[in-house]
């Protein structure tokens, strides 16, 4: 199985590319030919076949990638980047979530301390008020 994965991707990349010859070969041209194509139907083709072939291969990776159990993590102007280990980041998440469980009594039972001291403060803020009033 793992040969196989081996050349599922260079594979996939050469049926993509002769698909993209194919459909560039066979593109018609409109009757004006754009002047972004240079005012040639050769050149129209050529960016039609590898528009279809970089689409293609986008598609291919993301395949590969999902199949591996990982996907594709940021395509930018500069690329493609790829995230680490999809089964190791779950796992790397699991345990970082097992540890937060771990601390959530602790952290409620400081709240609850945390509260009650706020209460005893505004309860002595009260009583110097009071102080205060009385002495006036």
């Amino acid at each position: 199985m793992h040969r196989r994965r081996r050349y599922l991707f260079p594979t996939l990349v050469a049926v993509d590319g002769l698909l993209a010859v194919v459909a560039g070969i066979g593109a018609a041209p409109p009757a004006d030919v754009p002047s972004y194509a240079l005012d040639s139907a050769i050149v129209y083709g050529a960016e039609v076949g590898l528009a279809l072939f970089f689409a293609g291969y986008l598609a291919t990776a993301a395949v590969v990638l999902a199949i591996e159990g990982r996907t594709l993590g940021k395509i930018s102007t500069s690329g493609i980047e790829l995230p680490h280990d999809l089964p190791a980041t779950m796992a790397k998440q699991q345990e970082f979530t097992e540890a937060l469980e771990a601390i959530q009594p602790g952290i409620a039972a400081s709240e609850e301390t945390l509260y009650r001291e706020i209460e005893a403060l505004w309860a002595e803020v009260s009583r110097l008020r009071g102080n205060i009033a009385r002495k006036e």
